[in-house]
């Protein structure tokens, strides 16, 4: 075997430290980028105040605000992302009938300005917690609560529909 000499051990030692820095460049640049979060967009709220109700046989309903943009519907502990976008309308209701009056999401409807339908989310419904629709509405009685709809992103908001009931023509309310 060969003895190593004072500049035969430097020159080794220099040669490992170059081909660890190659290798380390290498795979630095054989690395996908970092993925970075980028918003849908920023989620932006709409209060209406004159033309926000439509009645439905015997029940009005009266959108207050909606709110377009989100990323994701719950809180830290129980969440949805969306594929696109959610969008949320906070409604009330008043049951002006003598019967018992029981919303279902599916029966909701959110149209984009490009005359697309989208069904309210009863999934993502789930994690607005107590301002969703889960309860029944006495006869006589007013209520409020939140519909989830989930769109693509980059839809814009036309209207909503909503429905008493799975045989009505529904409530539009276009928006401004």
């Amino acid at each position: 075997m060969a003895k190593l000499t004072g500049k035969r051990l430097v020159f080794i030692i220099i040669a490992a430290v170059v081909v660890i820095a190659a290798a380390a460049v290498i795979t630095y640049n054989l690395m996908p980028a970092p993925v970075k979060k980028v918003p849908i967009s920023t989620p932006h709220t709409v209060t209406l105040h004159d033309h926000n109700s439509a009645k439905d046989g015997d029940v009005t309903f009266t959108l207050s605000t909606y709110t377009c943009g989100l990323a994701r519907i719950g809180n830290d502990a129980a969440y949805s992302d969306a594929n696109g976008q959610y969008c949320t309308a906070s409604v009330q209701v008043k049951n002006t009938s003598s019967s018992v009056l029981q919303l279902t999401s599916q029966e909701q409807t959110a149209v984009t300005t490009d005359n697309k339908s989208y069904k309210a989310d009863a999934v993502a419904l789930y994690y607005v917690g107590n301002d969703s629709w889960y309860d029944a509405i006495e006869p006589k009685t007013v209520s409020s609560g939140k519909f989830v709809f989930e769109l693509p992103r980059g839809a814009q908001l036309h209207k909503f529909v909503f429905h008493a009931d799975v045989k009505t023509d529904g409530a539009a309310i276009t928006l401004p």
